[in-house]
């Protein structure tokens, strides 16, 4: 790491800094804020828990950004790269709060979200690698921006899908960017490997009161901020590290995510059900209806989600391998949700007819 150490002395320290700001903003929303979060049909909750915790996660975050440029070396950065972070990032977060809040149109949150991933992508100069000025060069970046703001968007999306239960989101933050700064150091890149520890930190301070049971809920402010982070920094690693590898390192680390969003989509798609309305059939979901307590149902995925750190660590330029071995752990995990979630609820259907 540039600057020797006193440097990482000083990134510790600004780390163990924000973690107590995450902390403290988190507290906060707590014990005086209290914005409740009332139970209904789809909720696993039962009583009435404060949200928008999540706020202590943006605020470290955003603190974090200006505080990277400290070092300087590699962690410095053109101004446009830092705001690249900071405006679309508080975008995000202030209608996803006002949503928290007061429920906003679906369509309204969706074109603030398109918005802020163009200003993103703006705002780096992303070109997707595609540097020629020719009229095929220009369609194909013009591809690349609509296939990189679906990225970002989906990825938005699907965090908050899965934030459905005590720990869940926040400890697959915390994890994920844990292993995408320890690659990015290793690529080189101060900054984004900086900035993954300032996420990580975040969801830290903000976990320490929603590891199951929770006190309080990270709400859509948390949840779609973090995952619209993690694809932006996808974006940002591409552009430094324009590689194939350097281009899946957050799918794979975010595989059991993904892969759960993507196949809930596709059965409710093909069963011809309302894929935008909420829902209770996500795989974690079932998990947790089979009797397996929050803190089970976690930890599992901590430990998938670690997994498939350590999966993409050890791999190194093997693509094809960590693309197998994570996909390989979701079917596994899948076939062993479907099967215990038939069991249980044919077991249930043989005590009602006794």
């Amino acid at each position: 790491m540039n600057g020797g150490w006193e440097v990482l002395k000083l990134q510790i320290a600004a780390l163990g800094g924000l973690l107590f700001l995450s902390l403290a903003v988190t507290w906060v929303i707590l014990y005086y804020v209290r914005l409740l979060d009332h139970p209904n049909e789809r909720s696993s909750h039962e009583l009435a828990t404060p949200k928008c915790g999540g706020v202590g996660i943006v605020v470290s975050f955003v603190a974090g950004v200006y505080i990277s440029q400290l070092w300087g070396g590699k962690c410095l950065v053109p101004p446009n790269i830092l705001y690249s972070f900071i405006i679309p990032v508080l975008m995000i977060a202030i209608v996803s709060l006002a949503d928290d809040i007061q429920e906003l149109s679906p369509k309204f949150r969706l074109f603030i979200q398109i918005t802020a991933s163009l200003l993103f992508l703006s705002l780096i100069g992303f070109e997707g690698g595609v540097r020629d000025s020719n009229v095929l060069a220009l369609m194909l970046r013009a591809l690349i921006w609509a296939a990189s703001v679906v990225w970002i968007v989906g990825m938005a999306n699907s965090f908050n899908f899965m934030d459905g239960i005590d720990g869940l989101a926040a400890g697959q933050g915390l994890i994920v960017s844990f292993f995408f700064a320890v690659i990015q150091f290793g690529y080189g890149n101060c900054f984004l490997g900086f900035i993954a520890l300032v996420l990580m930190v975040g969801c830290l301070g903000f976990l320490a009161f929603n590891f199951p049971p929770a006190k309080v809920f990270m709400g859509d402010v948390g949840s779609v901020s973090i995952g619209f982070i993690l694809a932006i920094m996808a974006l940002l690693g591409l552009k430094y590290e324009s590689s194939l590898q350097s281009m899946m390192l957050v799918p794979l680390l975010m595989s059991n995510f993904l892969f759960d969003t993507t196949t809930t989509f596709l059965r409710r798609l093909k069963n011809r059900e309302p894929v935008l309305e909420p829902h209770r059939t996500h795989l974690y979901q079932k998990f947790s209806s089979c009797g397996v307590s929050q803190r089970t149902v976690t930890m599992t995925n901590y430990g998938m989600a670690i997994i498939q750190g350590l999966i993409v660590l050890l791999m190194g330029d093997e693509l094809q391998y960590a693309l197998a071995g994570c996909l390989i752990l979701q079917i596994i995990y899948q076939s062993l949700i479907n099967v215990l979630y038939q069991k249980y609820f044919k077991g249930l259907s043989s005590e009602r007819v006794k």
